[in-house]
């Protein structure tokens, strides 16, 4: 599959430039759109997920960097933030852009010379992304053999609820099936009612009404309660489909938390809010996406 990029550039003229050399020094890759303005071009990152975004620094709406950090902030974990290439005309943004884990960071007008070595770049991380998908992280394998015996099949006599392991699912629910099941069938059915927790040698099956968080690491979901911590083995994205919208919000890119425990939201000086909640000794950060939901009424 050829690679896609996305172009964000709020001169007409640039972006026509931009797009010819791109198109003339990497034939394979799919523009799949050009944004005008950061706002827009966050929105299309979003629904169109391209592999690499190609950020005019200086736009309306949003500056390249404020679509960087909120892409940073905001996609789930189980997603892939795009590999991001800085175009501006100045150049006192550098350090800024490459906090922002940048690829490269190029100064208008950019050359053919220079453009290449920014596009090499690209292939190499394009190239070192597809081979850790096929081969997974020693580390990581290493805890998922480890956490596979404490998540096998649990039996619940009587109480309706599901029981797909490991190779399915740590989430259990009135007719769940696991991940497999389509999207039509997982929204029709009923909400969670309790997921199965690996703590130390045992599992737990624990009502989500006593659940405070879920907090995304790796491939596998913290879940917190006042009785500690534990883990699941399911993506953020399947567990947030099963839930209930009503009560589990979503206030990060890696955290849900259940509106029941909020207690406060405090802002600081740099402007962030963090969420205090009962029962937890740690607050927790709320993503720029999310914090008009904490705003006074």
């Amino acid at each position: 599959m050829n690679p896609t990029a996305l172009l964000a550039e709020d001169e007409p003229l640039l972006m026509t430039e931009l797009a010819s050399h791109l198109m003339s020094a990497w034939p394979e890759l799919n523009i799949v759109a050009q944004a005008k303005n950061g706002i827009k071009a966050l929105e299309q990152i979003r629904t169109l997920r391209p592999q690499v975004a190609f950020l005019d620094i200086r736009m309306p709406g949003l500056s390249g960097l404020e679509v960087a950090q909120a892409l940073a902030e905001d996609t789930l974990a189980d997603e892939n933030v795009p590999l991001i290439v800085f175009i501006t005309a100045y150049g006192e943004f550098a350090l800024e852009a490459f906090e922002r884990s940048a690829i490269d960071y190029l100064l208008k007008p950019v050359t053919t010379e220079r453009l290449a070595i920014t596009l090499q770049r690209l292939r190499s991380r394009l190239a070192e992304s597809s081979q850790a998908r096929d081969r997974p992280g020693d580390a990581a394998q290493e805890l998922a053999d480890q956490l596979a015996p404490l998540l096998r099949p649990v039996s619940v006599a009587g109480s309706g609820i599901g029981s797909s392991g490991i190779a399915g699912s740590s989430i259990s629910g009135s007719g769940f099936t696991g991940p497999g099941t389509s999207n039509a069938n997982q929204t029709s059915m009923p909400a969670l009612k309790y997921v199965r927790v690996g703590r130390g040698n045992s599992v737990h099956m624990v009502p989500l009404d006593q659940i405070h968080y879920f907090q995304a690491a790796d491939k596998y979901v913290t879940v917190a309660t006042a009785d500690g911590e534990g883990l699941i083995r399911e993506s953020l994205r399947e567990l947030q489909a099963r839930l209930d919208p009503e009560r589990f919000l979503q206030i990060h890119r890696s955290t849900l938390v259940n509106l029941d425990f909020i207690e406060r939201a405090d802002r600081d000086e740099l402007g962030h809010t963090r969420l205090k909640l009962r029962g937890v000794q740690q607050s927790l950060m709320v993503s720029r996406l999310y914090t008009h939901l904490f705003k006074a009424m």
